[in-house]
């Protein structure tokens, strides 16, 4: 089994930990609207941002074929 455990912290202390991927799992949602922007995209799932502190794309993703759709849209 996997041995997990559960720290609640303040607004203040969450956003800060998510901006700087500071955590090992994160719940959160993300709406891209009905005509989602290139820009926007980006922000959430291109390589580039994957590592970059304040962007969206929490879960560090990094994939070239994604890459590749976001910069073809």
């Amino acid at each position: 089994g996997i041995d997990a455990s559960i720290r609640q912290v303040d607004s203040t202390q969450y956003e800060a930990r998510q901006s700087n991927f500071d955590f090992d799992f994160n719940l959160f949602r993300s709406s891209i609207g009905a005509t989602p922007t290139v820009d926007g995209l980006e922000n959430l799932y291109h390589s580039r941002m994957a590592k970059t502190p304040g962007t969206r794309n929490y879960p560090g993703t990094e994939s070239k074929a994604i890459d590749a759709l976001i910069e073809a849209a």
